[in-house]
């Protein structure tokens, strides 16, 4: 079996094929194919700030791994929310959710819990708007709507009123079948991304695990994956910088390979899809379809995109991520249509929604002496190799042609926790430099620990 190695990095060798040899493969039936994916760990990856730095050290530009889609509809979404959250309430004083997470006096606390029991007005208005924020976040508890301690956060405690002692639990419940995440009537934005996440934890059980198996390995870094975009989906942020762009790199196949040029992962691409549509339905039932109009947030402020068009665009990716990577895993993948396909996600390479700085700090809870905060850290990217091994072909290769197996750039998020002083707010250059750090001491191989 031919190992084709198809990303320039440090440690590898790029290998190509004769010319000649190429338009023999591209007539071979590959109809019923199957593939076996699966990760070799680097010995010393790259650790990268960005994806778009990590594009440009890799070489890759006809490849997109799910990483630039997750962190494209990441971004989206963030501006999404810090644009709703700046809406003023029909009128009334613009009031910010992070203002609640401030550490405050008695005295403040007092005077917060009596303003909205003695102006009905106002009551309604707040109970209004956490009807309102509930549906993009979590549902508040009754202690939350008590009015003598107004304190919320966007992100909640417990998944799903599942409470778990750590994240490799709160995972395995989910590989078990013991916490359903399917969302059901009346359940809350954050429940769809949720939901996505199980496409990764559960690979086995998607549909298109009949044509596509998973090893070990490629498992293990799905679990880490989807830890890091869980962890980033509980809070929105927006403070960040723009960074590297992409650059670029050739390709050939030398045997017959699966043929990928996107991360063969359609049902996450079709859950992550299904969310913003929902997304939209939140914002025109809970704001108006007049709130789509509204500009999204970037670091720098509100931008040209708006609402709807945000959610728009993140829909129509994730439907051609879905329908193109269902077609590449069975061999289907051709015509005018499939490279217009490529050609719109290959956009992906250019944006900077994807190659900006994404590093942030989330906030996971207080420590028992209520002195320190815990948080986790996404601290940047290192790179793996993922390995597309073709396995069986309904057509007959040609004489001399074998099957092969294809590698590609696997993005992983490097996540670590630590803590901070409780109510001490880090601004983004305090974050960054922590970020910086964490990505120095990253560990050689680094694995999510379970």
């Amino acid at each position: 079996m031919g190992l084709l190695s198809i990303i320039r990095y440090p440690w590898g060798r790029r290998k190509t094929a004769p010319p000649q040899r190429l338009a023999a493969l591209e007539g071979i039936d590959r109809s019923g194919q199957d593939i076996h994916c699966d990760v070799s760990p680097a010995s010393r990856p790259p650790r990268l700030a960005t994806l778009g730095q990590l594009a440009e050290a890799t070489g890759v530009k006809d490849y997109v791994p799910a990483a630039f889609l997750a962190q494209k509809a990441k971004s989206v979404c963030d501006g999404i929310l810090t644009a709703l959250e700046d809406l003023p309430d029909q009128g009334d004083e613009l009031r910010r959710d992070r203002f609640w997470q401030e550490k405050l006096e008695l005295s403040d606390v007092e005077a917060l819990a009596s303003g909205p029991v003695g102006d009905e007005p106002l009551r309604r208005a707040y109970e209004r708007r956490l009807r309102r924020i509930a549906r993009l976040t979590n549902q508040f508890g009754p202690s939350r709507r008590s009015w003598r301690a107004p304190s919320f956060s966007s992100s909640p405690p417990v998944e799903q009123g599942v409470l778990l002692s750590s994240m490799a639990a709160f995972f395995d419940a989910i590989k078990f079948g013991t916490c359903d995440l399917r969302p059901s009537a009346g359940d809350v934005f954050y429940a769809y991304p949720l939901h996505a996440l199980t496409a990764l934890l559960r690979p086995d059980r998607t549909p298109e695990a009949k044509r596509r198996s998973v090893g070990d390995a490629y498992a293990k870094e799905l679990d880490r994956f989807a830890a890091s975009f869980f962890f980033r989906s509980r809070e929105p942020n927006v403070k960040q910088v723009v960074l590297a762009r992409p650059g670029a790199r050739a390709v050939h196949p030398r045997y017959l390979t699966p043929g990928l040029t996107l991360e063969p992962l359609p049902t996450y691409y079709s859950l992550t899809g299904d969310a913003f549509r929902f997304l939209r339905t939140v914002v025109e039932k809970g704001w108006s379809r007049s709130a789509l109009e509204l500009a999204q947030w970037r670091e720098s402020g509100p931008i040209e995109a708006t609402i709807g068009s945000g959610i728009d665009e993140v829909v129509e990716l994730c439907d051609l991520a879905a329908k193109l990577s269902f077609r590449e895993i069975e061999g289907n993948a051709k015509g005018d249509e499939v490279r217009a396909m490529r050609e719109r996600l290959l956009e992906l390479f250019a944006d900077p929604d994807v190659t900006r700085d994404a590093r942030a700090m989330i906030p996971l809870g207080l420590t028992e002496d209520k002195a320190r905060e815990h948080v986790a850290v996404f601290a940047g990217w290192d790179v793996h190799l993922l390995m597309a091994e073709l396995k069986n072909i309904d057509g007959e290769l040609p004489e001399g042609v074998a099957l092969g197996t294809e590698t590609h750039p696997m993005p992983l998020p490097i996540v670590q926790e630590t803590t901070v002083p409780a109510g001490g707010a880090l601004d983004w250059e305090a974050v960054r430099a922590r970020c910086d750090v964490a990505l120095r001491n990253a560990p050689a191989t680094l694995r999510w620990a379970r």
